[in-house]
C-alpha cells in the first residue's frame, strides 16, 4: 500500500481520480495489484455513453483505493456525492462511508446516509445503508428508512427496504410500510 498526500489528477481507464495510483492523465490503463490511501479526494466516473457527462462524482475526506486485477474499487470516509441519471445530476448523497467500484458501477453508502433529490425539491431519503445501482438508475435503502416527498409531504417508513429511482421520484416498499399523507 502506498500513502500519498494531495497532488494531481490522474486517469485510470474510465475512472478519473484525484490522488490515485495509476499513470498521469492521458494513459488509458490502470495499474493492477496497486493500492493508495490518502485524504481529501474527488472521484469522477465518466459516462461511457455520453461524452463529457458523468455517472457519479464523489468527494471523500479519507480513502483507500485499490486496483486488484480488473477495475478500480475504493472505500471512502466522510463522503458527499452527486448521482447522475441519463447524464444529468439527479440526487446528492452524504454518508459516513461508502464503498464502490467502476466495474459494477455501484456505490454502497452507510452510516447515516442522506439522499436528496435534485429534481424533486424537498424530497429526501434517510437510512442506515443505501446502495446505488447506476445501471438500473436505482437506490435501495435499508435500516431505519425514512422517505419524505417534497411536493406532497407524504412520508414512508418501511419496516424493511425501500427502492427508488435515482431522483427519488418513484418509490416502492415491498413489505409493510407506514405511509402518512399530510
Amino acid at each position: 500500500m502506498i500513502t500519498l498526500s494531495a497532488a494531481h489528477r490522474w486517469r485510470c481507464g474510465a475512472l478519473a481520480v484525484s490522488l490515485l495510483f495509476c499513470s498521469p492523465s492521458g494513459s488509458s490503463h490502470a495499474a493492477s495489484g496497486v493500492g493508495v490511501t490518502g485524504q481529501g479526494s474527488q472521484v469522477l466516473q465518466p459516462d461511457p455513453k455520453r461524452s463529457g457527462k458523468y455517472l457519479w462524482k464523489l468527494w471523500a475526506r479519507e480513502f483507500v483505493i485499490e486496483s486488484p486485477s480488473k477495475g478500480v474499487s475504493g472505500t471512502m470516509k466522510g463522503i458527499s456525492a452527486v448521482l447522475f441519471q441519463n447524464g444529468a445530476p439527479s440526487a446528492t448523497m452524504a454518508a459516513a462511508q461508502a464503498k464502490g467500484n467502476n466495474v459494477q458501477n455501484i456505490i454502497v453508502a452507510s452510516g447515516g446516509v442522506v439522499v436528496k433529490s435534485l429534481l424533486e425539491p424537498g424530497t429526501i431519503l434517510r437510512a442506515d445503508s443505501v446502495t446505488w445501482y447506476q445501471q438500473k438508475n436505482q437506490v435501495v435503502a435499508v435500516g431505519h428508512v425514512y422517505y419524505k416527498n417534497g411536493k406532497s409531504g407524504m412520508t414512508i417508513i418501511p419496516s424493511g427496504a425501500l427502492t427508488a429511482n435515482t431522483s427519488l421520484k418513484t418509490v416502492r416498499s415491498d413489505d409493510g410500510a407506514h405511509i402518512k399523507l399530510p
